[in-house]
């Protein structure tokens, strides 16, 4: 059955390589989020799908993000900043 989508939202992320990217996901009530091959090659990236891994390569950067394969999934790990947390410096006389 399709799934209500209420909006979206602007998710910043660090995957294991290191490197600072967003990505816009549909809010739903789901418990893992999923990503479409389809909408990140229009978004200017190459998806490469192997038997034991893959990767994300962005076309303009060239910046990659290397994918885990589990059983039949291919998985992202990624590490989301927490949102209410204070950073840990702020501009003088802010």
């Amino acid at each position: 059955t399709r799934i209500a989508t209420p909006g979206q939202v602007r998710v910043p992320f660090s995957p294991a390589e290191g490197h600072c990217c967003a990505i816009r996901f549909q809010v739903a009530p789901v418990e893992q989020p999923l990503l479409s091959v389809g909408h990140l090659t229009e978004a200017g990236n190459v998806v490469t799908l192997g038997d034991k891994s893959g990767k994300i390569v962005n076309a303009t950067t060239g910046k990659t993000i290397a994918l885990e394969r589990r059983g039949r999934a291919y998985i992202m790990k990624m590490f989301i900043p927490d949102a209410a947390a204070q950073p840990p410096f702020r501009r003088q006389g802010a």
